[in-house]
């Protein structure tokens, strides 16, 4: 996959930002769930394009597709 630029859709990354945003709930329930849901939505979209995706956003990047 080097050299290939790593795309996603509006939904993917609204999707993988809410999952993010989960993860650091101070419900514990939200926690877990999240974390249950984020390992199901690497194993579906692979860990490359997660990588990437939150890489973009931690830049400050915006939620958005990237096509």
């Amino acid at each position: 996959m080097t050299g290939e630029r790593i795309t996603w859709t509006l939904e993917e990354i609204r999707k993988f930002d809410r999952l993010a945003d989960d993860t650091g709930s101070r419900d514990q329930m939200v926690r877990i769930k999240a974390r249950m849901d984020q390992a199901n939505f690497i194993k579906e979209h692979g860990k490359a394009k997660c990588d990437a995706m939150w890489a973009h956003l931690q830049a400050g990047g915006k939620v958005e597709a990237r096509p």
